[in-house]
């Protein structure tokens, strides 16, 4: 079995390890699929389309982390939960307070994700290029974070083997639908387009 990616919609993941572990990150998209039971649940921060968790069903043993356990006193925390990796690092910008959010990079087996969370480009970015990830999950609104040409940047500064865009259009979390808002600007030839509800292999 390998990892599997799952884009619910917006900026809500699910990702299931190769060893069966399902983890959802920022669950809020309310027209997705969250039927899997969840081991782990990681949020960014606590803006309401990023943190609904009445949307998941929980494990017995489920362990959820969010920005609260995963900075703390201006640390960054690492912790390693059922097997998988899990690394807080940097997110902010004039809408998101450093001290309230985090993005994760996660380690799965020899796959390595970066979901970044709400933010603009930061100084920190830079130094995840010396990670050589995989993948790198980041927004693209313009409106709450950067637009498509800073991701773009952000990638620059990473060089992450794919990047794929997602929290493009702030109206899909009122309606539910899907829009193709700023894809057309994104030039990169590492860009992963996903629609929502779509799965892909790590």
């Amino acid at each position: 079995m390998k990892n599997k990616l799952t884009f619910i919609g917006h900026a809500s993941l699910k990702i299931v390890s190769e060893t069966g572990v399902v983890i959802y990150i920022d669950p809020a998209f309310t027209g997705g699929d969250y039927s899997e039971k969840a081991d782990i649940i990681l949020i960014t921060h606590h803006h309401g389309d990023h943190d609904k968790l009445g949307l998941v069903t929980e494990t017995s043993g489920c362990v959820v982390l969010d920005n609260t356990d995963m900075l703390k006193n201006g640390v960054y925390q690492e912790k390693t939960v059922k097997g998988v990796s899990i690394k807080a690092v940097p997110a902010y910008n004039t809408n998101h307070k450093p001290d309230r959010s985090v993005g994760y990079i996660l380690f799965l087996g020899d796959v390595s994700l970066y979901v970044s969370g709400d933010t603009s480009k930061t100084k920190e970015m830079s130094e995840l290029r010396n990670l050589n990830l995989d993948y790198v999950i980041m927004p693209i609104d313009g409106v709450y974070n950067m637009g498509p040409q800073e991701a773009e940047e952000c990638v620059e500064l990473i060089k992450p083997r794919v990047f794929i865009p997602v929290h493009n259009d702030p109206r899909s979390m009122n309606d539910g639908k899907e829009y193709d808002t700023g894809f057309d600007k994104l030039q990169d030839n590492k860009v992963l387009i996903l629609h929502h509800g779509e799965t892909i292999e790590l």
